[in-house]
């Protein structure tokens, strides 16, 4: 999804990305790093660390979905297509 809305929007920021796009990239690849700290660990420990810190950076990537989501237009044919609405 992101792929297509970074080909369809023509209003890009200096660095050649989306805003939106590459903060939500940002938070995953956060939550990437996480788990390849915790890669190997034993079932405990992942569900804890996953707990304690994804957890949280999964809650606040669902708030910045819905508020990005909520100032579409409801009209919108990306509004109709958004996984969080």
């Amino acid at each position: 999804m992101l792929v297509s809305l970074q080909a369809r929007d023509h209003r890009r920021h200096p660095e050649g990305g989306l805003p939106v796009a590459d903060a939500v990239l940002a938070r995953i690849a956060a939550l990437y790093a996480i788990e390849k700290e915790i890669r190997g660990k034993d079932p405990t420990t992942r569900q804890a660390v996953r707990a304690e810190r994804s957890r949280p950076l999964i809650v606040e990537l669902e708030t910045f979905l819905r508020a990005q989501a909520a100032r579409l237009s409801s009209g919108s044919g990306m509004a109709r297509r958004s996984l969080i609405s």
